[in-house]
């Protein structure tokens, strides 16, 4: 493997968002030489789904993460649920889960005071 594809795994790892004409000009390539690099190593599984992660405190909030269990018996009770659920504003992620626990849910909040009220109002 050579410099250049080590500095492109790392700025696609730092970064997996960035886009390829700011990659070419990091790197002093071609966007069509670049893309073709990327999907190489998507085949060879160098780079397997490249995905962003938010550190919530710069953004001044709290990731709080709630497992619910027993909260339905029928599909149709589940995708009610889970539709009243996403109209909540503080909820960022929802996850089906099996097992013990039925779903997860992520809430980011300004403060735990916040995230109670709004977790009284989803388990109301």
């Amino acid at each position: 493997m050579s410099k250049t594809d080590n500095t492109l795994i790392y700025l696609r790892s730092e970064n997996a968002r960035i886009g390829l004409k700011e990659l070419s000009r990091h790197l002093k390539k071609s966007p069509q030489r670049l893309k073709y690099s990327l999907s190489v190593l998507e085949h060879d599984e160098i780079l397997n789904q490249p995905y962003c992660v938010f550190d919530y405190s710069y953004f001044g909030l709290i990731l709080f993460r709630v497992y619910f269990k027993g909260a339905y018996i029928r599909e149709k009770d589940k995708n009610n649920i889970i539709a009243e659920l996403q109209k909540n504003n503080y909820i960022i992620s929802l996850y089906e889960l099996s097992g013990e626990f039925d779903l997860v849910v992520e809430f980011a909040s300004p403060n735990p005071s916040r995230f109670n009220k709004e977790l009284k109002k989803v388990t109301t």
